[in-house]
């Protein structure tokens, strides 16, 4: 119960970030995220790498809001998603990915009367975030395969790379699917 309000509450703050307009509200919201930073004592590091590759994306998407809208519309829209970013890589690092999918499993509730299984659903997210590592260190490995082999990776070479990939992928969710089972995480 505690995990479902931790995601309840997770969710109503992401949507809250969006309503402010004012910079100080925003910065004391950045200071909470930062103190709760601390209180989890997460990894800045790593921390700090994600937001690396996430700001290009964030910073583009405030030069496109300043020339559609203005300069200070831009400036807001970067706070906003760095402050969300922020929040989201705390809430990852604060929850399990089996708690999370008890979250989702609970969430999925209301839906059986529709005949939605809210336990698979739940075994479904679980296997989704397990898999996100493996195929970032799988596709690198593709990657590194194909430098080693004298080839760039380009749009005619994803298919050399695709194919392992997918097989490779499919194999190791089913045995997460088996070890999910067997570690008591029993939706089926």
């Amino acid at each position: 119960m505690r995990d479902f309000l931790k995601f309840i509450f997770f969710i109503l703050y992401l949507i809250w970030i969006f309503f402010f307009e004012d910079f100080t509200i925003l910065f004391v919201l950045f200071g909470l995220n930062c103190c709760l930073i601390k209180f989890w004592q997460i990894d800045l590091k790593s921390f700090f790498k994600t937001i690396k590759i996430l700001l290009p994306f964030v910073v583009f998407t405030g030069i496109l809001n300043s020339i559609l809208g203005d300069l200070e519309m831009g400036i807001l829209i970067i706070v906003r998603l760095l402050i969300a970013y922020e929040a989201s890589y705390i809430f990852s690092k604060s929850m399990t990915m089996i708690e999370f999918a008890k979250v989702i499993q609970n969430l999925m509730y209301p839906l059986k009367i529709f005949g939605v299984n809210g336990e698979k659903i739940g075994l479904i997210v679980s296997i989704s975030l397990c898999v996100l590592p493996i195929l970032k260190s799988e596709v690198q490995q593709k990657k590194e395969a194909l430098k080693v082999k004298g080839l760039e990776l380009r749009l005619s070479n994803c298919l050399i790379i695709l194919k392992p990939l997918l097989i490779s992928i499919l194999r190791r969710t089913n045995e997460m699917e088996k070890s999910l089972k067997v570690k008591g995480y029993d939706a089926c």
